[in-house]
């Protein structure tokens, strides 16, 4: 199910990603009035971008992706999820053989 619901997610880099209908999107610039946000999907293809007011509260404009870029209603929980597992590998700091027994 896709949400109206604006969210927001870090990646291992300390980048915020939004997501927004089912979609990623990654900062791209800080306008005077606006933020422009870019589709993360990694399609080449693909032109949607999001802006949204300077708080990131309100989606102002929306364009459309490529047909091909796909959309996934569990994004937001999948890079939650994915944050997750990075921040526990990175507090345990055995070695693998000692992780494995």
């Amino acid at each position: 199910m896709e949400s109206d619901e604006i969210q927001f997610v870090s990646t291992q880099k300390n980048q915020q990603k939004l997501v927004y209908r089912g979609r990623c999107y990654t900062l791209k610039r800080t306008n005077r009035n606006d933020k422009c946000w870019i589709c993360a999907s990694g399609m080449r293809r693909c032109r949607g971008t999001l802006s949204t007011n300077l708080e990131a509260t309100e989606v102002i404009r929306l364009s459309e992706h490529a047909e091909s870029c796909p959309v996934n209603p569990h994004a937001f929980y999948h890079h939650q999820q994915l944050a997750e597992l990075r921040r526990l590998a990175s507090e345990d700091t055995r070695p693998v053989m000692d992780i494995n027994e």
